[in-house]
């Protein structure tokens, strides 16, 4: 299977050639490679990779900017996704393209649903928004949104690496706990997304690691098995605080939670619970820190 995966150089991206199955013929293509909102670019590598299935990593995710930069957001979470969609029209090829919980508006109690109504409330979410439904309306049959949540990594910027970052650089966090979500580290989305590779299905899913939590009780965990695996210090104040005591530039959904059993009822395996993997993760910090991580 020809298999060629955009956004290689992110957080997601990186974790897609960690998770590669051995009988693919993978390109991955980073920015630099690809800009995949550019048609001449997208021909020309389409050209070169002859791809079966297309899995989009890449896109605009910077929440706060996008709202300033519009253009840049559409160009990418839009615009690029459209023609990604025209160019696996053209060679018969399927797109698997990732998504945000950030389409929903977080006014429901329970957890969202692949076919629940999306309501965003920043720019970020309107254009990944657009951008499924550019996916959808151009591969109709050929096509899979993966919605996910907070996603994150032992490299790069993330909510993690943040953490651990003030954690050993200030003595009290002020985080906010009136958001509720689910954390999601990029091996278990890796190995979601290269199951949707091998699956003939269609439409849109949600994944997500297990368990819904909020922001400040996921920095807690960071710091207690931070504190544990020699990564923090000392144990930092966390206060807990609501959203509106830290104003951003775009708004955030209050509950973004996804429901994610149709995914499991595909793909015919659960998601792990989120504090086992956030565990992995902090432990492959504490590997590289060490120079005991594996390749």
């Amino acid at each position: 299977m020809r298999v060629l995966v955009t956004g290689a150089g992110g957080q997601l991206g990186q974790a897609m050639q960690r998770a590669a199955p051995s009988r693919v013929d993978l390109t991955a293509a980073t920015r630099a490679d690809l800009d995949i909102a550019d048609r001449r670019s997208v021909e020309a590598c389409f050209r070169g990779a002859l791809p079966e299935v297309v899995i989009n990593t890449a896109a605009f995710t910077q929440v706060d900017a996008a709202e300033s930069d519009v253009m840049a957001a559409e160009r990418t979470n839009v615009e690029g996704v459209r023609l990604l969609a025209e160019a696996c029209r053209g060679r018969g090829a399927r797109l698997i393209h990732v998504s945000t919980d950030y389409v929903f508006g977080g006014e429901q109690e329970s957890p969202y649903r692949p076919g629940d109504q999306p309501r965003p409330l920043s720019v970020y979410g309107r254009t990944k928004w657009a951008g499924e439904q550019r996916a959808r309306e151009i591969l109709p049959g050929a096509s899979i949104v993966v919605r996910t949540s907070w996603l994150y990594s032992a490299t790069g910027r993330n909510f993690v690496t943040r953490m651990l970052e003030l954690m050993n650089r200030v003595p009290t966090l002020r985080v906010v706990n009136d958001q509720f979500g689910v954390p999601t580290a990029v091996a278990s989305l890796a190995r979601v997304l290269w199951a949707f590779a091998r699956s003939p299905t269609s439409g849109i899913y949600h994944w997500s690691d297990a368990g819904p939590t909020t922001w400040y009780q996921f920095a807690r965990a960071i710091a207690d098995e931070g504190l544990a695996l020699g990564l923090v210090a000392k144990a930092p104040e966390i206060v807990p605080i609501e959203s509106h005591e830290y104003p951003t530039a775009a708004r955030r959904p209050r509950n973004s939670v996804l429901d994610t059993s149709e995914t499991q009822a595909v793909l015919g395996f659960g998601a792990v619970p989120w504090r086992t993997a956030l565990g992995d993760t902090l432990r492959e910090i504490a590997d590289r820190k060490s120079g005991n991580a594996h390749p």
